[in-house]
């Protein structure tokens, strides 16, 4: 269920992602799936859904 969700916003805030190149795949005796898939998009800025006060700089420290 959480895989979707990150899937469906991925979608919603870059409804124009596509494969940039060729996936590489993990090689591995235990997992099987996919180490990069290159992908373009065209950036937007924020919504006002992505948080209060998202300055993308990793947050507030004090």
């Amino acid at each position: 269920m959480n895989l979707r969700i990150i899937f469906e916003t991925i979608l919603e805030r870059m409804p124009d992602i596509r494969l940039a190149g060729e996936p590489r795949r993990l090689r591995s005796n235990f997992v099987n799936g996919y180490k990069e898939i290159p992908v373009s998009f065209t950036p937007s800025a924020p919504s006002e859904v992505d948080g209060a006060h998202h300055s993308g700089r990793g947050g507030s420290r004090r």
